[in-house]
């Protein structure tokens, strides 16, 4: 027999100081399909010492509380980066509050009314916030992710031995022939980045010195070998290993380089 997979409770910590609301609260939801535990505090600083100490999956904020307005709560959990979703309660009449709640992060918000119908959304509402709350924390992920992965390229690149380099321009059918190609690359073939490596090849101090150079004026268009290299680059399909180009430094001396040179084609075209 398999172990079976346990459930984990949802904790929820309800901020209300009315014992009623809390007893009619939990009551519901002890009803609903959610497998819950609920915490209740009656004030907002009783709320963050509870929301320092543990973690829980949700909280709920009354707008009414005795030290503090459920607004001021919410600013200090944002201020304090208490990760955690929060679900408004407003009392009816108070409409304009609970939208103030969202515009400070709140996932979602609920309106009381003097009949208590409310509390048969409540359920609804709690899945809702929290199902936008993990996309949320996964869309943070991935961003935090891809901003790593760029910090490791750019350490990469600008760490590296070699000069590396990337030119952009205006995208090029790859079904012209070679002489356009080549034509059209020099015509707006502009250096967007490169490293401090590849900058002092050229006689400049930093990399901030050369991007923004056309490519004309690096890979000369005069010299017939330059035009070479370009037409092997795009006889092998837009790729070249230890391909030599000859290219002038800021002085005007001509050194001759090794490339790896790999073109991006996209929908057809070389960008």
């Amino acid at each position: 027999m398999g172990e079976k997979t346990m459930k984990k409770k949802l904790k929820i910590l309800f901020v209300e100081d009315i014992k009623h609301d809390y007893i009619a609260m939990n009551r519901t939801l002890e009803k609903s399909e959610l497998d819950c535990k609920i915490l209740w505090v009656k004030q907002g600083k009783d709320a963050i010492q509870h929301l320092c100490a543990a973690s829980f999956d949700i909280v709920l904020i009354d707008y009414k509380l005795p030290d503090e307005n459920g607004l001021d709560l919410l600013k200090e959990i944002k201020k304090k980066k208490l990760d955690v979703p929060v679900v408004f309660v407003a009392a009816s009449g108070n409409e304009s509050i609970a939208a103030e709640a969202i515009k400070l992060g709140a996932q979602d918000y609920i309106v009381k009314d003097p009949l208590g119908r409310y509390l048969e959304i409540i359920p609804d509402v709690i899945k809702k916030a929290l199902t936008q709350w993990k996309a949320e924390q996964n869309r943070k992920q991935a961003t935090e992710e891809l901003r790593k992965s760029e910090e490791r390229y750019r350490a990469f690149v600008q760490n590296s031995s070699e000069g590396i380099w990337c030119f952009e321009g205006k995208p090029i059918p790859v079904d012209l022939g070679e002489d356009e190609i080549i034509e059209r690359i020099y015509a707006t073939g502009t250096l967007v980045e490169c490293n401090d490596v590849m900058a002092q090849m050229y006689g400049f101090k930093k990399r901030e010195d050369i991007i923004g150079t056309r490519i004309e004026n690096l890979l000369v268009p005069t010299d017939k070998r330059n035009i070479e290299y370009l037409r092997n680059f795009i006889h092998n399909g837009f790729r070249l290993i230890d391909g030599e180009s000859y290219e002038p430094d800021i002085k005007g001396k001509v050194h001759v380089y090794l490339n790896n040179f790999v073109g991006i084609v996209e929908n057809g075209y070389l960008v």
